[in-house]
């Protein structure tokens, strides 16, 4: 979860009135460090937006079917398989 910084805003401009201070406040974080986790959510989404969007036929339903075994798969702890699964679901749709 990125770290909100913005509290350090008033402590650069103490004399801002609080209308202004509320409009001009930026929001700052801090970049996240990829993850295998979040590498892994990021490619889930692709995956279920590109099954989701494909033409309705017998190979969206399959890949769709590889997706939600994916996801059965990373809710069990078993990213190896899930990432198995979401290469099925994009093979189904080639």
């Amino acid at each position: 979860m990125p770290k909100d910084l913005t509290p350090a805003f008033g402590d650069l401009f103490p004399d801002a009135e609080p209308e202004t201070r509320s409009q001009l406040r930026p929001v700052i974080t801090e970049p996240e460090p990829p993850g295998p986790l979040r590498r892994l959510a990021a490619r889930m989404q692709k995956v279920k937006h590109i099954c989701e969007n494909a033409p309705p036929d017998g190979k969206q339903s399959a890949s769709l079917r590889y997706y939600q075994s994916a996801e059965r798969a990373r809710v069990s702890g078993d990213e190896a398989e899930c990432i198995r699964r979401l290469e099925a679901a994009e093979k189904a749709l080639a």
